[in-house]
């Protein structure tokens, strides 16, 4: 079984958000045995405060050992 990685970096603001390169080299260096699921939902950039995770965010975690975001809301 693979193991998961969520990450939730598509900030609504261009310039916190990952770019496609940068989302490139993340699976590019993720270490065998591992899957990352990339949240398409938008998501703040403002750490653990700011709107709610998106459901698409909620349900990436459900099954991941590591999350890649910009904080860790309660919800998360």
């Amino acid at each position: 079984m693979a193991r998961v990685m969520a990450v939730d970096l598509r900030a609504q603001q261009a310039r916190w958000a990952i770019t496609p390169d940068a989302e490139a080299r993340l699976a590019a260096a993720t270490p065998p045995g591992w899957t990352v699921k990339m949240v398409s939902a938008a998501t703040s950039a403002d750490g653990d405060g700011g709107k709610p995770p998106s459901d698409e965010s909620l349900a990436a975690v459900r099954d991941a050992e590591a999350y890649f975001g910009f904080g860790m809301a309660r919800p998360l």
